[in-house]
């Protein structure tokens, strides 16, 4: 349970004179009374009546009213016995303390409360239905971003370069390559492969630059062809095959090559595969290609800045909050709390280790409790202390001063009722 601290601060003064208004109303209609009754108290049964129980009511509402003073301040000055909440203030004080700290808010009776609660089921409500799925993911990766955004890149990428390096002398490259080139011999890697590969040199073929290259060569030729004799010239020109008209028809026929390149039942493309493959197997059976391959890739790794570049990977990675390894991160944290939700055992184990580490700490630090009310009490000068524990009450030592006074009334009335027909009796 909270406690919010504007339920413990002194009320206003006119909080408290507005509740003895009432109280303080029939005092005075109880004295008045008296006073203008008093010319007729002896005229009769019903003026007597009204008058006694005026008195009665008066000395009943006096009564209480310095009883109920006498609790907070001195009625009239009179200092014997009145004050009492402050003159008790440290008895009190203790009392309070005990009751709470050691009563109220023992061990025992909180972990009633907490034993009473499937901590587990709380936490996966709030997990599921209240949006701590997202706000767990949001704090991990605050945290993390904060720890990564002062981390040392570089040193980091020093530090771990020279494993990286000794990782690759480990590393059999020669069988790595030897399986990387039989890769393209198998049919569900080397049709895409090579599908890819035509498909790449079709679009190179298609660029400004090709075409320029290829039209240059189209003009050479066709020079060549007409060096010797006029005739030629004549027919091509009769024609119409100029250089652009000559490159139409060679990309014309570039595309019908490539589209029976690329479709996978031609015979092209078959002829094309077997060649293919064929080349990758003797570029796998090939020892020495090879063993210049691992050579070529240690000289590179040796040469070239390992640490710059997990440094500068690293760096990225870590600034960057939309980088690959916050979503992994995400997605763990989504598994683990699906498995938490979907788990007795663990929502089991969950709660026992809650209500024990909430037990523990309330048998370590129980105490404290002691010390905060008494600190809080402490904070508060008298006149505080006394105005707050008024207005607590306020409304009910108001109600037995009007009690006083209604019961005297009646008290008194019965005493006047009791002699008025004792009298009568005794005159007989």
């Amino acid at each position: 349970m909270v406690i919010k601290r504007e339920n413990f601060t002194a009320p206003s003064k006119v909080h408290i004179v507005g509740g003895k208004f009432k109280a303080t109303a029939a005092l005075i209609v109880s004295v008045v009374g008296s006073c203008l009754t008093l010319p007729f108290a002896v005229g009769g049964f019903w003026a007597g009546l009204v008058h006694h129980g005026f008195v009665a009511s008066a000395i009943g509402g006096l009564a209480d009213w310095f009883a109920v003073t006498a609790l907070f301040r001195r009625p009239l000055g009179i200092k014997y016995r009145t004050e009492i909440l402050r003159r008790n203030r440290g008895r009190i004080t203790e009392s309070i303390v005990k009751f709470a700290a050691d009563d109220l808010l023992s061990v025992g009776n909180i972990m009633g409360v907490v034993n009473g609660q499937n901590t587990a089921a709380l936490m996966v409500d709030y997990l599921v239905n209240r949006g701590g799925r997202e706000r767990v993911k949001e704090l991990v990766a605050e945290v993390l971003l904060g720890v990564l955004s002062v981390a040392d890149t570089k040193r980091i990428g020093e530090a771990l370069a020279p494993s990286v390096k000794n990782s690759f002398n480990k590393l059999p490259l020669m069988e790595i390559l030897h399986t990387a080139f039989l890769l393209p011999t198998e049919e569900k890697y080397r049709r895409p492969l090579l599908n890819s590969l035509i498909l790449s040199v079709a679009e190179i073929c298609r660029t400004d630059d090709v075409q320029k290259i290829i039209k240059a060569h189209i003009v050479e030729l066709r020079r060549d062809y007409e060096a010797d004799s006029m005739g030629r010239a004549f027919v091509l020109s009769s024609l119409g095959l100029d250089d652009e008209k000559i490159l139409a028809v060679l990309n014309e026929k570039l595309e019908v090559f490539f589209s029976e390149l690329t479709d996978c039942q031609s015979e092209r493309f078959a002829a094309l595969e077997d060649e293919f493959a064929a080349l990758f197997r003797r570029i796998a059976e090939n020892h020495t290609l090879l063993a210049n391959g691992r050579s070529f890739i240690m000289k590179e790794v040796a040469d070239a800045d390992v640490a710059g570049y997990i440094g500068n990977e690293l760096k990225a990675h870590f600034d960057n909050p939309e980088s690959f390894w916050l979503q992994d991160l995400y997605r763990f944290i989504d598994n683990e709390i699906d498995k938490f939700a979907a788990s007795d055992k663990e929502r089991q184990a969950f709660d026992r280790a809650v209500k024990n580490f909430i037990e523990s700490e309330l048998v370590k630090h129980h105490d404290a409790l002691a010390v905060m009310i008494e600190e809080r009490f402490n904070k508060w000068s008298d006149d505080e202390l006394t105005a707050f524990v008024e207005s607590r009450v306020d409304d009910d030592l108001q109600m037995i001063r009007i009690n006083g006074a209604v019961v005297g009334a009646i008290v008194g009335m019965g005493l006047f009722v009791f002699v008025w027909i004792a009298e009568r009796v005794a005159l007989r």
